[in-house]
């Protein structure tokens, strides 16, 4: 594998979703290139900070205050 296939792959094996065969071709490439695993560890960080991020986003509840402006509106409405 040479950089440009390597580079093209990073995500997909960084996420898990390379063939085993394509998967074991990127992880040589890796150890020999200093350049390829130096994106690779940009791309890794970067994957954590976003997973990291959507699990925060995710445990946000927006639930509570919309039926808290659901039911005032409605109280609002029946006093017209």
């Amino acid at each position: 594998m040479n950089c440009a296939e390597c580079r093209d792959n990073l995500v997909a094996f960084i996420e898990g979703l390379l063939e085993e065969e394509e998967s074991l071709r990127c992880r040589d490439h890796l150890e020999k290139c200093a350049d390829c695993r130096t994106e690779y560890e940009a791309f890794a960080q970067l994957q954590q900070k976003l997973d990291a991020r959507g699990r925060a986003a995710a445990s946000v509840s927006v639930v509570q205050p919309v039926m808290r402006r659901v039911l005032h509106n409605q109280t609002e409405g029946n006093r017209s």
